[in-house]
C-alpha cells in the first residue's frame, strides 16, 4: 500500500485566477443574498439553511461554469492559451470564498 502525498509543487496555481474568480463569487452570492426575515425556530432554521446551500452551490456551479466557458473560448483565440491549471485556479478561489463566507456566516 503506498500513501498518497500532495505534491509540494503549485507552480501551475495562478492567484491572480483564484482571487479574481473568489471576488466573482462573493459578488453573486451577495446578489443572491438570502436574507432571514423571521426569528428562525427549529423547522424554518433547517429551510433557511438548506436554502443557503443551495445558493452556494449554485453561485459555485456559475461561477466554475463561467470560467470553464472563458478557457473554453480560449482555444479559439490564437493570441490566448487555454489552460487547465487556470480553470483549477478559478475553482479553487470560487470554492475557497464561499467555503470562508459560509464559515463567516455560521460564527
Amino acid at each position: 500500500m503506498q500513501a498518497t502525498t500532495i505534491p509540494s509543487d503549485l507552480a501551475w496555481f495562478d492567484p491572480r485566477h483564484a482571487i479574481a474568480y473568489a471576488t466573482l463569487a462573493l459578488s453573486l452570492e451577495y446578489a443572491l443574498d438570502y436574507r432571514e426575515t423571521t426569528s428562525p425556530q427549529t423547522d424554518e432554521r433547517r429551510s433557511y439553511e438548506r436554502t443557503i446551500a443551495r445558493m452556494a452551490l449554485l453561485v459555485l456551479v456559475v461561477t466554475i461554469g463561467y470560467g470553464a466557458l472563458m478557457e473554453a473560448g480560449q482555444l479559439f483565440r490564437p493570441d490566448r492559451v487555454a489552460s487547465l491549471a487556470d480553470a483549477a485556479s478559478n475553482g479553487i478561489g470560487a470554492t475557497a470564498a464561499l467555503v470562508l463566507s459560509g464559515l463567516e456566516r455560521w460564527t
